[in-house]
Parts: structure tokens; C-alpha cells; sequence
């Protein structure tokens, strides 16, 4: 369950990361720019949407950084189970040693 744990919570946090930089680069800033310039001189409200997507993209890390924040979370929990196991394997081993 541990390995589990372990596995899942490394697949959300770099899930995570490649959604912030999809997110931030590709849909907010990229597409802001794009749309601003295909909508030059035809559609202001595209254009000042198109500006402000593109001066706003930081906002696309948000969904990414709380995948990441559940991996991490997931990797933790993961790693504090398997120390507190060999924790108490070990206090085991000592009651049976006499």
C-alpha cells in the first residue's frame, strides 16, 4: 500500500506540473497573445480579453498547483507510513530478543 501511495502521489505531482506549464504558457499566455493579434482592428473586446489573458496567465497555475499540492501530500503520507512501520517492526524485534 505504501509503494501505492508512493506511486500515486508521484504521478499527481508531476501531472500537476505539466498542467501549470500547459496552463500558464500554452492556454493563458500563447493564447492571450493570439487572440489579440488575430483580433487587431476587427474585435476590440477579443483584443482587451485576448491582453488581458495574457497579462493574467499566472492565474493558470492555480488547478496545477493544487494537483501538486495533493501528490505531495500523497508522497508524504506514503513516506510517514513506511517509517512508522519500520518503526515499529523494529520495536517488535527488540521485545523478542531476550
Amino acid at each position: 500500500m505504501n509503494k501505492l501511495w508512493y506511486v500515486f502521489g508521484l504521478l499527481f505531482l508531476l501531472a500537476g506540473i505539466a498542467l501549470m506549464g500547459w496552463l500558464c504558457v500554452y492556454v493563458m499566455l500563447y493564447g492571450g497573445i493570439m487572440a489579440a493579434v488575430s483580433n487587431w482592428g476587427v474585435n476590440e473586446s477579443a483584443v482587451v480579453w485576448g491582453v488581458i489573458r495574457a497579462f493574467l496567465c499566472e492565474l493558470g497555475l492555480i488547478p496545477g498547483a493544487i494537483v501538486a499540492i495533493i501528490g505531495k501530500s500523497m508522497l508524504a503520507w506514503g513516506i510517514l507510513q513506511t517509517a512508522h512501520e519500520r518503526m515499529f517492526a523494529s520495536f517488535g524485534r527488540l521485545g523478542r530478543r531476550r
